[in-house]
């Protein structure tokens, strides 16, 4: 319980997280909050949507309904700007989907390039199009799963990805960070 006080903590000054949770409906299931579920860390650019926004990754859909369905707690972590994100999640049907937001101008205001370190919220695994966003969780012992980069409508997704995205962001480590 410590932690999520903690998180909750260090989330509020997040301004983009509170004025945009505030002002959606909700449907994320909360029972992530027992044991045994994930927090689950998706970037949204090439990862959920495409460079411009303006098309979902095939089968995204499906994996998150599926993932929210058995209770675990999604949230998204993106170097856009919050207008801009906010924007394209709404556009796109996806910020229901999603507990928390956090935005560039939350985790790094000078566009310095600092990482997505999942540690500052508890995250479980990152879920990323980037392979320096994976490579530098997975040195701090965080679970990362590279994704190929949506690019565009265009760009050709095994038909199947979903299935196999889902396996891998819910596979246990062998080392058994995770509880359960």
């Amino acid at each position: 319980m410590a932690s999520i006080f903690f998180e909750e903590r260090a989330l509020m000054g997040f301004e983009g997280y509170r004025e945009f949770a505030a002002n959606r409906k909700r449907i994320v299931p909360l029972a992530w909050q027992n044991e045994g579920f994930v927090k689950i860390v998706f970037d949204m650019d090439n990862t959920l949507t495409d460079t411009r926004g303006v098309s979902k990754r095939p089968g995204i859909d499906a994996l998150l309904d599926r993932l929210c369905g058995e209770g675990h707690e999604l949230v998204l972590w993106t170097n856009s700007p919050g207008a801009r994100a906010r924007d394209i999640l709404e556009e796109n049907g996806l910020d229901h989907y999603f507990s928390r937001f956090i935005f560039r101008e939350d985790y790094d205001p000078g566009s310095r390039g600092l990482p997505k370190d999942i540690r500052k919220i508890g995250g479980d695994v990152l879920v990323d199009d980037d392979p320096e966003e994976v490579r530098f969780n997975r040195t701090n012992k965080k679970k990362a799963v590279l994704v190929k980069s949506y690019v565009s409508p265009g760009t050709p997704v095994e038909k199947d990805e979903h299935e196999k995205l889902y396996k891998e962001i819910i596979k246990k480590p062998r080392l058994g960070f995770l509880k359960g």
